[in-house]
């Protein structure tokens, strides 16, 4: 682990996938059969495994952001007088 917030998304992290995700994924598929087609499979790994790589980092950014502002508003919350 890199760090603290790669730890707690790993954690928190579902075990399995909604069918929504899959859902998406199979829009997908009709351009990744014409791109094998056309390219090579190396070039069409490369383009995916690039789009991954993407898709990660922001998976990663959008934990980071929400976790920062979770523990933001625990803080004012903690700190709030009333």
């Amino acid at each position: 682990m890199d760090n603290i917030l790669d730890l707690l998304e790993d954690l928190t992290r579902p075990d399995s996938r909604p069918p929504e995700y899959f859902a998406l994924l199979e829009k997908s598929e009709p351009y990744i059969k014409a791109a094998k087609e056309h390219f090579s499979l190396p070039f069409v790994d490369g383009l995916t495994e690039a789009q991954c790589e993407a898709s990660d980092w922001l998976q990663k950014e959008c934990f980071s952001r929400g976790f920062r502002l979770g523990v933001h508003l625990t803080l004012e919350g903690l700190s709030y007088h009333t």
